[in-house]
């Protein structure tokens, strides 16, 4: 399982992933003890070639850049609720778990990084499988459910 609380540049129907960019306020991928870890992302265009058919070119060449964060003892992501956090400013891009800071990253108006200088939309999801987690098996557990409290976003003057 992988629930997540996410964010995409307003702009991704247009420029599409990473032109857009992304921002992971929290991951979580389950199974193997990790059910005590958060992860928080940034993704972008990087500049660098991608080759299409053979002949389109267009820069592509994603980053990621980010941490995690574990609960300390027994204690899981499942066992109460948590408040994920995160700071946005034009010079960077903060990552909080229950008030506790555990990543951050500088940001700038810099092409590569510009895609953070825009717009993004809020995503809330529960993906069954993928790249990161792998595909459900024998012990996965369903059904599967993200309870979500409330969400708040502030923005400064």
């Amino acid at each position: 399982m992988w629930p997540a609380l996410w964010m995409l540049g307003q702009n991704f129907s247009t420029v599409s992933w990473p032109y857009c960019g992304e921002i992971d306020i929290m991951e979580m991928v389950g199974g193997n003890g990790l059910e005590n870890r958060t992860v928080g992302t940034a993704h972008w265009n990087n500049g660098g070639v991608y080759e299409s058919n053979g002949t389109t070119k267009k820069p592509y060449a994603p980053v990621s850049y980010g941490d995690n964060y574990s609960l300390s003892g027994t204690e899981t992501l499942a066992n109460a609720f948590h408040i994920f956090g995160l700071t946005w400013t034009p010079d960077s891009i903060t990552w909080y778990i229950d008030g506790v800071q555990y990543h951050s990253m500088a940001i700038d108006s810099s092409a590569s990084l510009s895609a953070f200088q825009k717009d993004f939309f809020l995503i809330f999801n529960v993906a069954v499988g993928g790249d990161w987690p792998g595909s459900p098996d024998a012990n996965t557990v369903f059904p599967q459910r993200m309870l979500v409290d409330y969400v708040r976003v502030f923005q400064q003057n």
